[in-house]
């Protein structure tokens, strides 16, 4: 089973849906005018870019470009198609000419940036883009404007510079203090949100305060997670993507992340019924079979755990992983497990050897 395609995440062209549009002169004149302006390719590039049609929308973003290529939202837009089509050095280079175009408007370049560069760069593009986003946010005429934003996008911007934080700068010296302050600003932007929740508990694992963790990542998932009786309604495979779209559950990566907490701070049945949703998605991914078999060993559930835990070892033939510790740590437990003996009560083997 494939993993499910996402909606590409691209800069706000909706001032670009209401231009309106220009048509050249009929009347007596040279003919060198262009047919579309940029703001008119712009429209079709977002359809494009909303079905998925990367290539094409490049295309367009080429002849847009022709006709201004210091268009600051259309270099936006020109990166976030290159990202997708997996050019990350062009798409760099076309975020930081948009820099140096216009280095004090417009936020999405730098939460680019942030997302691409490592360490410190990587901050201070977030801090920078967050910088503009909360100008805007406060900003009387930010409902008007193109670049215009709302409190859930600045809310994931923090969390994203808190993660950072987490990892790439856990060793700075500041870096405790720092990504407490930055979560605190998402909650306090966005209280409920599943995102600065997760990050909140993530950032207590980290101090060692399982309990409080332990609320934050219930209420977290809880805002998002279908109620048992949800998931056994026989509607419920029909209607998984609306209701995964209203209830907006977070992407693949993320729920892994909640997942891996719940087991942590003792959540094992949450934690399986967010696993499920992920095999549901995409049953081709290490972690997720790890996980499960971790799960099930906290549980003392050898013989589902030992099953689970041999599926996630033969996906390693193929698909590479780079997690060394996440592979160590599936030999050790298969290696402490040891083989099936007959005593053992068998549970989901059967099912999941034939996933």
């Amino acid at each position: 089973m494939g993993k499910r395609s996402k909606k590409p995440i691209k800069p706000n062209t909706s001032a670009a849906a209401k231009a309106k549009k220009t048509k050249s002169s009929s009347s007596g004149g040279s003919g060198t005018a262009p047919k579309y302006t940029v703001e008119d390719l712009l429209v079709k590039i977002d359809g494009l870019m909303e079905t998925f049609e990367f290539e094409a929308a490049q295309q367009f973003c080429e002849r847009a470009l022709q006709i201004n290529p210091n268009h600051p939202q259309l270099l936006d837009t020109t990166a976030a198609i290159l990202l997708e089509l997996g050019n990350p050095d062009q798409a760099y280079e076309v975020l930081c000419r948009a820099v140096e175009i216009s280095p004090d408007v417009g936020h999405v370049k730098y939460m680019y940036l942030g997302q691409m560069c490592a360490g410190m760069e990587g901050a201070q593009h977030y801090i920078k883009g967050l910088s503009i986003m909360e100008s805007l946010l406060a900003s009387q005429s930010a409902a008007a404007s193109s670049q215009a934003v709302a409190a859930e996008e600045v809310c994931a911007g923090y969390c994203s510079l808190a993660e950072l934080y987490l990892t790439d700068l856990c060793f700075e010296e500041d870096a405790a203090v720092r990504c407490g302050e930055f979560i605190a600003k998402a909650l306090h932007l966005c209280p409920d949100s599943p995102e600065a929740l997760q990050m909140m508990a993530s950032f207590r694992m980290s101090e060692g305060n399982s309990d409080e963790a332990k609320q934050l990542i219930v209420k977290s998932v809880d805002s998002w997670l279908p109620s048992p009786s949800e998931q056994e309604a026989s509607a419920y495979a029909a209607a998984k993507a609306d209701e995964d779209e209203e209830r907006c559950v977070p992407p693949y990566p993320a729920r892994v992340a909640a997942a891996k907490i719940l087991i942590e701070v003792g959540e094992h049945q949450r934690a399986f019924s967010v696993l499920d949703g992920l095999i549901d998605d995409d049953d081709e991914v290490i972690s997720v079979w790890y996980l499960f078999g971790w799960a099930h060993y906290h549980c003392d559930e050898k013989s589902d755990s030992r099953t689970y835990l041999q599926k996630a070892k033969e996906l390693t033939a193929k698909h590479e992983c780079d997690d060394e510790a996440m592979l160590t740590h599936i030999d050790e437990l298969l290696a402490e497990l040891g083989p099936e003996s007959d005593n053992e009560d068998g549970g989901q083997d059967e099912e999941v050897m034939e996933t």
